[in-house]
């Protein structure tokens, strides 16, 4: 008769690494789907360069992105209940902060974070959707990881490296791919783009 069972959702746990434009997204579209417990995990400031793409807007600038968005989401979903944890990710054992039983998200756009980040989740046994926006919100890649189960991400980059199985999505030659996005203009519609991506994954 629903979409969702509210009652397996209200008990869920869910950890999100990074709560940049695809984490904060993300964040809200969980936290409106009912999901009853969220973790936030990031270490950054909102800066002004953030809010074209970003959930939270300049009356926030200058806030950890984690306490921004937490604030949006409990407003969006009082019954909710949300950690906003401002940690660097880097750090040797955050292990001990994620609820057993519970999922995690992670939406770090950097390649040596998300490669700890599923070392450690690999070593503690615990399963992760990794999310990433591409050519500039035109794209993403969307992949879980269930430890032995799926392919690791370091595995998926040794695949990858082979030339197996992957769908190469080239530069566009009309648009060329921003090398260092979050400091260049924004594309038209790529905000947009991030909402589709965060709601798909």
């Amino acid at each position: 008769s629903t979409r969702a069972d509210f009652r397996v959702l209200k008990d869920s746990h869910l950890n999100i690494f990074g709560v940049g434009a695809i984490g904060s997204e993300i964040a809200d579209c969980i936290a409106k789907a009912g999901v009853g417990n969220i973790s936030l995990f990031d270490n950054q400031q909102l800066n002004a360069h953030n809010v074209i793409r970003h959930l939270a807007g300049v009356e926030m600038l200058g806030q950890s992105k984690v306490n921004a968005v937490a604030e949006i989401i409990q407003n969006h979903n009082h019954y909710i209940k949300v950690r906003p944890l401002e940690l660097n990710l880097f750090c040797p054992d955050y292990n001990h902060l994620l609820w057993d039983g519970s999922l995690t998200v992670s939406s770090v756009a950097d390649d040596y974070l998300e490669g700890y980040i599923n070392q450690q989740m690999v070593i503690s046994n615990r399963p992760i959707f990794y999310v990433r926006a591409l050519r500039g919100g035109k794209a993403a890649r969307i992949f879980r990881v269930i430890p032995g189960i799926d392919a690791c991400f370091y595995c998926l980059s040794l695949y990858r490296r082979d030339k197996k199985l992957f769908i190469e999505i080239p530069d566009d030659p009309v648009f060329p791919t921003l090398r260092n996005e979050c400091n260049n203009p924004i594309r038209p519609g790529s905000a947009a783009d991030l909402k589709f991506i965060a709601s798909f994954a």
